[in-house]
């Protein structure tokens, strides 16, 4: 495994005893080699694991950050009788041991996150984010469409997004919140606005895919399984985020093969004309694939919108490469970048380690329980986000707030609940941690000067 120091960080002989000299100071930035497992010892600043190299040298873990694991594929997670592998770096398994020096180290305990009251910090190791609810709703179920959106709550059908996140109770029941008055451009595979779930939930679309600009249609299901997760009524499908939201279908692309950057600046632009709210882009360009030009183009756009009040979203990206990567237009500064995690709190296999990666939220099985056959879990993330910042500017305008988008990023970044805490927002699987839409509530509440 890979490491980078964050800080200069002493090479101890030992991680319990400091009353030897440290051997010398390995500097911020070095990449160094070590064994894929934690050692315990000494606490410093609250943190009391240690990487141990190949010559047995040991390094303070609060200062670095996991680059890859080289040359080995995931583990498979496996239940095993005495101490419990723990999650370092996302998918990678790490034994913490001990040096011939450190304790017997107990089993870490796993901390469930509540629906409406999210703790501060999640343990590291072995956590789970969500609450193991199904989210699959019954085939056929359908439940009662939103009458002036004060629903039967109870009677619709929710993903394990949905409720392990508390929206339901916290902003549905508690706020009368459902996205009322938000749009949202939705760039990428179309949509198919007869579907049953988004009954008068499309306000329009175009095609930027040249033919018939009218024909915005979803030829593989994903733009419309992306649409149900973003404001889905709950008709014969999962309910979305924001079920009372407004969308607008913009396709750029039949397929991920049929990306074409000048399509997408098109598509974008119109969003800005259209004076939507959010513009999410399911699209993730890899930089080596875009001209200067293209990518300078991409910026002025981007920063165009967030000067028009308008809140920007996109995947992080698709991969399975060790090696981290950033794509566009996610990397972007005014451009929040999501990746996804699973419902046992485990970033999902595609979901690209990014140097600009932001935040990541549910999207490993989101689409599969539409009755979708896709399995693409980073795209329905995004969405996911988009239904949770829908609310929270549905929030905003009943209370006559405005906020920046470059603000709102900030508390998105600043409230998320760090996967490990020693290495916040410089987390290249989980970035600043897993979205807290109810913890982005409870902080622009606390500070209404914003």
């Amino acid at each position: 495994m890979r490491i980078r120091f964050l800080a200069n960080t002493n090479i101890r002989t030992s991680p319990n005893d400091f009353s030897k000299p440290p051997l010398g100071v390995i500097f911020s930035g070095v990449e160094l080699d070590v064994e894929d497992r934690l050692y315990k010892g000494k606490p410093l600043e609250g943190v009391d694991t240690y990487f141990r190299d190949n010559q047995g040298w040991f390094y303070w873990s609060g200062r670095v950050v996991i680059l890859y694991k080289a040359l080995e594929g995931p583990k498979v997670r496996k239940k095993e009788s005495g101490l419990e592998p723990e999650n370092i770096g996302g998918s990678w398994q790490f034994q913490l041991g001990q040096s011939d020096e450190a304790p017997e180290l107990e089993k870490r305990k796993v901390t469930p996150l509540p629906a409406t009251s999210p703790p501060e910090e999640m343990e590291d190791g072995n956590n789970s984010v969500a609450r193991g609810l199904s989210g699959s709703p019954p085939q056929g179920t359908k439940a009662r469409i939103l009458p002036e959106f004060a629903p039967d709550i109870e009677s619709l059908p929710l993903n394990w997004g949905l409720e392990s996140l508390g929206i339901p109770d916290y902003f549905w029941r508690e706020r009368n919140l459902f996205g009322k008055g938000v749009r949202i451009a939705m760039l990428g595979a179309g949509i198919e606005e007869s579907h049953p779930g988004l009954e008068d939930v499309v306000e329009k679309g175009r095609s930027f895919c040249g033919g018939n600009p009218s024909d915005f249609r979803d030829e593989n299901g994903e733009g419309t399984a992306f649409a149900l997760l973003v404001a889905g009524r709950g008709i014969n499908t999962v309910t979305g985020v924001a079920p009372a939201a407004r969308l607008l279908a913009g396709k750029v692309m039949s397929n991920y093969l049929s990306i074409n950057c000048s399509h997408f600046l098109e598509a974008f632009q119109w969003a800005i004309e259209e004076e939507v709210d959010i513009i999410m882009s399911n699209i993730d360009f890899r930089e080596n694939l875009l001209s200067r030009d293209q990518r300078n183009q991409l910026s002025d756009l981007f920063g165009r919108a967030a000067e028009k009040g308008v809140f920007c979203l996109a995947p992080a990206g698709r991969s399975k490469n060790i090696r981290p990567e950033n794509r566009f237009p996610a990397a972007l500064s005014t451009c929040l970048s999501v990746g996804a995690y699973a419902e046992n709190g485990e970033r999902a296999p595609n979901s690209i380690r990014s140097y600009a990666l932001d935040v990541v939220s549910p999207g490993d099985g989101l689409v599969k329980a539409l009755g979708f056959a896709g399995q693409e879990a980073v795209g329905a993330a995004a969405a996911f986000t988009a239904g949770g910042i829908a609310l929270l500017l549905e929030w905003l305008r009943r209370n006559n707030r405005k906020i920046e988008p470059k603000t709102l990023i900030r508390v998105v970044r600043d409230t998320a609940v760090a996967r490990y805490p020693n290495i916040k927002c410089r987390d290249i699987e989980y970035g600043c941690g897993y979205f807290q839409p109810a913890k982005v509530l409870e902080y622009l509440e606390r500070n209404p000067s914003m």
